[in-house]
């Protein structure tokens, strides 16, 4: 296993987002629904969409919903992102989107995540999930998702639980400033997983890490800068 204690290339361990740079980026959902089979990227924010910044100010929550069910249009979406969009959950038309990979949520801190993890895993696409800023975050139907590969939650809490999702086909996992004590139980079920990156949790206990993970053979990766390191428990 190689151990990473300092910096190391965000190129290297976000390699999948490199296939993503020539596919047309659209920042505006109405601009998008212009062009519906050629947009591939869509980010979603009050700060690039007037529409939707007005919807949100004016707590219009119904025409809200409807105007995220129009995402339904996209037939080839691949990567979708929320910033700041005041989501409850996510909209179910994701799941018109066959060719949906990507999903971000960025500061989001009222989504219910048990609805979304639960709409999602209706998308058999579905590889990649980053969550950053959003507040408690509820891994128990994590487990639905059979597909995913690719876990991000950054700046965020874990919600303490013991249940263990089954999580077969996650191979990467990025779990920075989170405040972390205890490696998350609910991430202990991942016999695929190839590579992790635990950043900035000053307060992770290393022992305890390294025996949740120890018996996953296949873990290839594993950075830890930023933490607070005692050398002699890299022995585990």
């Amino acid at each position: 296993m190689t151990i990473i204690l300092g910096t190391y290339s965000y190129a290297q361990v976000n390699s999948y987002d490199l296939d993503r740079m020539h596919l047309k980026h659209y920042k505006n959902l109405e601009d998008a629904l212009k062009r519906p089979n050629e947009v591939y990227i869509l980010e979603l924010s009050p700060f690039n969409d007037a529409k939707l910044k007005g919807l949100i100010a004016g707590n219009k929550s119904e025409q809200l919903k409807a105007y995220y069910e129009q995402i339904g249009k996209l037939k080839y979406l691949r990567e979708l992102r929320f910033s700041n969009c005041q989501l409850t959950v996510i909209p179910e038309s994701v799941n018109k989107c066959k060719y949906l990979e990507t999903i971000s949520i960025h500061v989001n801190k009222g989504l219910n995540w048990d609805s979304t993890f639960t709409i999602l895993a209706g998308n058999a696409a579905l590889k990649n999930i980053r969550i950053t800023d959003s507040g408690v975050v509820d891994l128990s139907k994590l487990g639905l998702l059979k597909n995913l590969k690719n876990l991000e939650l950054s700046y965020s809490e874990i919600m303490s639980s013991s249940h263990t999702p089954e999580l077969f086909s996650l191979q990467r996992l990025v779990l920075n400033n989170n405040n972390l004590t205890k490696y998350p139980t609910q991430l202990t079920q991942a016999p695929n997983l190839k590579e992790i990156t635990i950043s900035d949790n000053p307060n992770l206990d290393l022992k305890d890490m390294f025996m949740k993970i120890s018996l996953n053979s296949n873990i290839a990766f594993l950075s830890l800068y930023g933490n607070n390191l005692d050398t002699a428990q890299l022995s585990v």
